[in-house]
């Protein structure tokens, strides 16, 4: 049931993303900000991979779309149960974003607070959200700062969690061979 509500709210998103892609620039920050019918889980999961999607590419254009999607996760309405474990995938989103601008500091700051908000959404209800995605990226930091043992070890630990259908796993499987 879980699943299913989660593949609709999914489909949503992505109509939602091209409104708001249609919209362009500051306008359509503004508009996702005022507009209750962006603030979910979902779009602000779509904000995070389109965020990384053109992190290498635009990284601007990437800290953007994380930094937008942390707003909205923060305000989440009438989502009490999905707001601590959304907030932990934007941060590692934005860790992300942080890591590929150079910013080891920054990604690392932002890999802990996403690690609170884990341990905030114990016991709350089952994520929608892939987990192992967030452990994948938060081992390409461990590999940037030299910890390749940590990093492989992350790595193959969010490869357990990860949907086999993810779109970003053969990516993953290639970094896992290179370590």
């Amino acid at each position: 049931k879980e699943k299913a509500a989660a593949v609709v709210e999914r489909k949503r998103a992505a109509g939602l993303w091209k409104r708001f892609e249609a919209a362009g620039g500051i306008r359509a920050w503004q508009e996702a900000l005022a507009d209750p019918e962006l603030r979910s889980w979902a779009f602000c999961e779509r904000l995070c991979h389109e965020s990384a999607a053109v992190a290498e590419d635009d990284p601007r254009r990437a800290g953007s779309l994380a930094e937008l999607a942390l707003e909205l996760a923060s305000t989440l309405p009438g989502e009490k149960d999905r707001r601590p474990q959304t907030l932990e995938y934007v941060w590692a989103h934005l860790g992300n974003v942080r890591r590929i601008a150079g910013d080891l500091e920054g990604a690392e700051e932002a890999f802990k607070k996403a690690q609170r908000c884990f341990i905030d959404a114990v016991g709350l209800l089952p994520s929608v959200l892939d987990r192992g995605r967030t452990e994948a990226l938060q081992a390409l930091l461990r590999r940037d700062r030299g910890h390749l043992r940590e990093a492989l070890e992350k790595l193959d630990f969010g490869l357990r969690f990860l949907d086999a259908k993810a779109p970003d796993r053969p990516a993953f499987l290639l970094e896992k061979g290179r370590l």
